[in-house]
């Protein structure tokens, strides 16, 4: 995890493939590796997306799945009122 001044991030590794899930405000920005999607926090709809650099992305699908466990288990580590080892550096 890192904590920026208007953004948190996650790293997460699920069903063998790397994800990074940035959220700032009401905004999401989902790395699969393939892809850059952005997703409105509120709704979990697909905003917008681009191909990261050199990849090829016709024909991919993007799973909102990993969007989601990431999500939440940022959003629970994230707690302020449940303190822990992971957020202790950004209470």
């Amino acid at each position: 995890m890192e904590y920026g001044k208007e953004s948190r991030t996650i790293y997460g590794t699920l069903d063998g493939a790397p994800y990074r899930l940035v959220l700032e405000d009401n905004l999401a920005c989902l790395d699969d590796g393939v892809v850059e999607a952005d997703v409105d926090g509120l709704s979990h709809r697909v905003l917008g997306w681009r191909p990261k650099a050199g990849r090829e992305a016709e024909g991919h699908i993007i799973r909102l799945l990993p969007y989601l466990q990431l999500k939440l288990l940022l959003e629970a580590v994230s707690n302020p009122e449940r303190a822990n080892y992971v957020n202790a550096t950004g209470l």
